[in-house]
């Protein structure tokens, strides 16, 4: 993985973000990669800061075989970090309990948590201003494993408000491969 990297790094020069998050991690790895790895696999720590470090990015980039979309991504990332544990709680409860308003009137909630499988997940709710919405919605594609129907989404737009006649509604018949 981390041959990998730095070979990428190398011939890929219109990801400087990335770049400026992934050099500090090698230069890092070169100098420890002198001395002897205690982990079971050498990449392991390398990897895994890695991760930690690329992870909201993934968001900005998509498969070419999906351009056709033609979708609006919408990323909101949280200041939480784990290190601030102990540390810095009241700033952390501040960024939880702070809720965000735009120009449009459209919010971003307060940190929320719900339980799934036996596992808490946090959450924001975002909520567009109607109008807004209504305007720039035109089409809702469900994915090819959703079991929801096209009429299910349709009696979910009528119950919030929308004008189904407005909004395609299509069930996928690609994979998302």
């Amino acid at each position: 993985m981390y041959r990998l990297v730095k070979y990428l790094l190398k011939k890929k020069s219109h990801i400087p973000e990335l770049r400026k998050k992934i050099t500090p991690i090698i230069q890092k790895y070169d100098k420890s990669e002198k001395q002897t790895v205690s982990l079971p696999h050498p990449d392991a720590e390398f990897t895994l800061e890695l991760y930690k470090k690329t992870f909201n990015y993934k968001a900005f980039y998509k498969n070419k075989t999906f351009e056709a979309e033609k979708e609006y991504r919408i990323c909101f990332f949280d200041s939480l970090h784990e290190e601030a544990i102990g540390i810095a709680d009241d700033a952390l409860m501040d960024n939880m309990n702070k809720e965000y308003i735009f120009d449009n009137n459209s919010t971003i909630s307060k940190l929320k948590y719900r339980e799934s499988r036996g596992a808490l997940i946090p959450y924001r709710e975002l909520k567009f201003n109607f109008e807004y919405f209504n305007k720039a919605l035109s089409s809702i594609t469900i994915g090819p494993k959703n079991p929801m129907s096209k009429e299910d989404i349709q009696y979910f737009l009528i119950s919030n408000g929308f004008k189904t006649s407005n909004i395609r509604v299509i069930k996928s018949g690609s994979t998302y491969q």
